[in-house]
């Protein structure tokens, strides 16, 4: 699974100024509800990267995936699932 993370709040769309940024190292915790297989993977965002989104491999497998994205800052994490073919 690829997921595509990108870095800071801009509240009147990506061509308005960037508020919030910081660095950070984005968290995915992933668990295969088909298979029962579970991990986390980790990637540093730096605050200036804005224009090109962090990459973040997961190898998680086929089937219906449980993902929670955070960070190691204070935050609230997101939650949601998918199904990977």
């Amino acid at each position: 699974m690829v997921l595509r993370v990108t870095q800071g709040f801009s509240p009147v769309g990506e061509w308005g100024p960037q508020l919030l940024a910081c660095d950070v190292t984005a968290v995915v915790d992933w668990r295969n509800l088909d298979t029962g297989q579970a991990g986390s993977v980790s990637r540093f965002v730096p605050a200036g990267q804005r224009s090109t989104p962090a990459i973040i491999l997961a190898e998680t497998g086929a089937g219906r995936v449980q993902l929670t994205v955070r960070t190691d800052r204070p935050n609230l994490p997101a939650s949601t699932e998918v199904v990977v073919p």
